[in-house]
């Protein structure tokens, strides 16, 4: 992405323009490989320069039991784990929660219990793809009900997504109107996460009507909605 300009007060949001093959592989492939090498020369290219820089990722599958070794650097956070955790999205500690997992495991087993000498079926688990397309499924109609409940967010009703990130991409991809006659306008922090930068390119707003604010600078943020305001 194209750097954003803070002192015009807009962000471009535009892919860098086409390289040639010359420059695609002195800019990315930094190596001597030729760029119409077998994909698996390439791949194997990459892996190696990566291992070399130690930069080289690969998956470290959590214990599953709470009584493995906890001593383990490599895979160190367990459900009964004395670390504290500040690299998941597990912000609440539910999925290391003891009793979170015995109330979950209670409420499906009553779950199931109602079908018991039933000739109905229990709901499948999982949504089987798009709710559009696979059939809507009754247990994430339930969910929202009672999401959007008195009791809970009281709200006439309420839309569950598989994750943070699909959100925002799904909101911002959809609710910024344009037509000929104008525009929405987004204004957000600078350091916003990728979801949200990509949620803005989806909707396909002008760049010029998308505007940052420097991060956590509320100073900053006034000016900006002075600007767009005026």
């Amino acid at each position: 992405l194209v750097a954003s300009n803070l002192d015009n007060k807009d962000i471009a949001l535009d892919v860098v323009p086409t390289m040639s093959n010359s420059t695609y592989a002195t800019a990315f492939n930094r190596s001597e490989t030729p760029i119409f090498a077998s994909i698996e020369t390439r791949l194997k290219e990459h892996l190696d320069r990566r291992t070399h820089e130690g930069s080289l990722r690969s998956l470290m599958p959590l214990p599953a039991s709470a009584d493995a070794d906890t001593s383990s650097k490599k895979n160190p956070l367990t459900l009964q784990s004395a670390l504290v955790d500040f690299a998941s999205n597990d912000y609440l500690g539910l999925a290391r929660c003891s009793d979170q997992h015995s109330k979950v495991e209670s409420a499906y087993r009553e779950f199931l219990s109602r079908y018991e000498g039933s000739k109905t079926n229990p709901p499948v688990l999982g949504a089987t793809g798009s709710r559009l397309l696979s059939g809507d499924s009754s247990l994430a109609r339930t969910l929202e009900a009672y999401l959007a409940s008195p009791s809970v967010h009281d709200r006439e009703a309420a839309l569950i997504f598989n994750s943070g990130y699909d959100a925002n991409l799904s909101i911002l991809s959809s609710l910024p109107y344009r037509n000929e006659n104008g525009s929405d306008a987004i204004i957000m922090d600078e350091l916003v996460h990728n979801s949200l930068v990509m949620g803005v390119r989806m909707s396909r707003l002008d760049p010029k009507n998308v505007f940052l604010f420097r991060h956590n600078d509320v100073e900053d943020m006034k000016r900006v909605l002075k600007n767009v305001c005026q």
